[in-house]
């Protein structure tokens, strides 16, 4: 086929497509002007039109260009050379009942369930309900996927991940991060930014493979996930104070939650019952609520912590060591 624009020197790199968007929009251009076009000026006018033409395919191929870049600067972690001390969380999923305040005993299998969430978000979840012991795992597997990009295939060895998070090598051990990680596999969720209308549907890890010879395991960080990571996504916990918390569903929830605040709100009792995703019964989370909040006073991860008698609002006040 003649090709109508080979004679401009700045599609030099148009691939075949680019010709076929370049033309479209020419003979649009030349369709809309047809009648106004003075056969005096005729080959002028065409030219004008190709040339314009070629350049808005040109300037679209840049934009491109630039998205890209801006993804691949969003695909890696980490965003920042972070401690090993440390882990990322991402602030949309510490700010809900998606890893709940439950224990193990009581999950339940949830189809298409609106969770509890801040305003600004929305997830719907379908499959067996995550916890604090889930959350962990997830911290941890991000955490081994530091310097890698986001979404590549990961291979470590099991022991190294029970190590991370403060847990034996036995057998036991493993069959227990076998069942963590089919859990982390296995719901769908649905995760909308109701700012930018965004609404991500899918799975948290992409996909694993266990080695039972060589005790590995290769995994996948699901890569559609890396904007929940982005530089203004993300907080920075204390890994020490995490595992201290072992089985302290409450504590552990507050301790992601509230270290995902710069400057933490005054929640009520009620909206952080809410958003943890506690069964309890109210009067029972507010004894539970008192309780985790001098564990984390005790591990000094807030100066100040108590509820309110009068407006039942919930006083804290951080001691913050890291920074992002």
């Amino acid at each position: 086929m003649n090709n109508i624009f080979e004679a401009i020197e700045e599609t030099k790199d148009f691939t075949p497509s680019d010709f076929a968007e370049a033309e479209k929009i020419y003979k649009q251009a030349i369709e809309q002007h047809q009648a106004a076009i003075n056969q005096d000026i005729k080959g002028t006018l065409e030219r004008i039109y190709k040339v314009t033409a070629v350049r808005q395919v040109k300037a679209e191929k840049e934009n491109q260009k630039k998205h890209d870049i801006r993804l691949s600067e969003l695909i890696q972690l980490p965003l920042f050379p972070y401690p090993d001390t440390t882990r990322i969380i991402s602030n949309d999923m510490a700010r809900s009942a998606l890893f709940a305040a439950i224990q193990g005993g009581n999950r339940k299998q949830l189809k298409k369930e609106l969770l509890a969430t801040i305003d600004g978000i929305e997830i719907i979840f379908t499959g067996e309900q995550l916890n604090q012991d889930d959350h962990d795992l997830l911290m941890q597997l991000v955490h081994l996927a530091k310097n890698k990009p986001f979404g590549e295939k990961i291979t470590v060895p099991a022991n190294t991940i029970l190590s991370g998070l403060g847990l034996g090598k036995g057998g036991k051990d493993h069959e227990e991060l076998k069942t963590k990680m089919e859990r982390l596999l296995s719901p769908l969720i649905a995760l909308k930014n109701t700012r930018t209308k965004i609404t991500y549907y899918g799975h948290i890890i992409d996909k694993a493979i266990q080695d039972e010879t060589k005790k590995h395991w290769v995994y996948n960080l699901n890569p559609d996930l890396r904007p929940l990571y982005d530089v203004t996504s993300f907080s920075l916990i204390e890994w020490q104070q995490r595992k201290a918390l072992k089985r302290k569903d409450l504590a552990r929830w507050l301790h992601s939650f509230y270290s995902s605040h710069a400057q933490p709100y005054h929640y009520s009792v009620k909206e952080l019952y809410r958003l943890s995703g506690s069964t309890a019964e109210l009067k029972s989370f507010r004894r539970s609520l008192k309780i985790a909040l001098d564990l984390l006073i005790n591990l000094e991860f807030f100066i100040v912590g108590y509820i309110d008698k009068d407006s039942d609002l919930v006083s804290i006040k951080r001691n913050i060591k890291i920074q992002k």
